[in-house]
């Protein structure tokens, strides 16, 4: 005997809800939410799809985990950026979102952010070379790897 269908809203989010244990703690994600990533992101083509939530604690609100939804060990934190705010150049920014047929006003752009130990001190960097780009309406993203030379690999925050 099958279990019974979902009745409410609320028994819905139930369902869809679960949890990751990921390493700044317990966070809950919504399978619904899931952003698929055809080729999944460089280094872990195996692992396909991601969450994408806050970090816990406040002081870091500027920036999201991307999270492997098949793997609790895997994880990105990514700095989600403006495309308008010129760390990468409008016509860069603009073929990556018409390659991958991201529409401007639907396509979520994130840096891929790095500690690095310099001088007994944390520094962050993050990839221009390779941002993440999510399709906010069809759920889809890609770290795609841009064809300019100027963007660094470790551009410090």
């Amino acid at each position: 005997m099958s279990a019974p269908l979902p009745e409410t809203a609320e028994q819905i989010d139930l369902i869809d809800e679960f949890f990751i244990d990921t390493r700044f703690g317990r966070i809950a994600f919504k399978r619904s939410k899931l952003v698929a990533m055809p080729i999944g992101m460089l280094g872990f083509g195996h692992l396909r799809n991601y969450g994408l939530a806050d970090l816990p604690d406040p002081r870091f609100s500027a920036f999201k985990l991307l999270q492997a939804a098949d793997d609790a060990a895997v994880s990105f934190v990514v700095l989600p950026i403006d495309p308008n705010g010129g760390m990468i150049d409008d016509q860069d920014w603009r073929s990556a979102f018409t390659a991958l047929e991201v529409r401007p006003e639907e396509g979520l752009l994130a840096l891929v952010v790095s500690p690095r130990t310099e001088d007994g001190q944390i520094r962050f960097t993050v990839n221009c070379r390779a941002p993440v780009i999510i399709d906010t309406r069809r759920l889809i993203g890609w770290q795609h790897v841009l064809p300019n030379p100027r963007y660094e690999v470790r551009h410090p925050l």
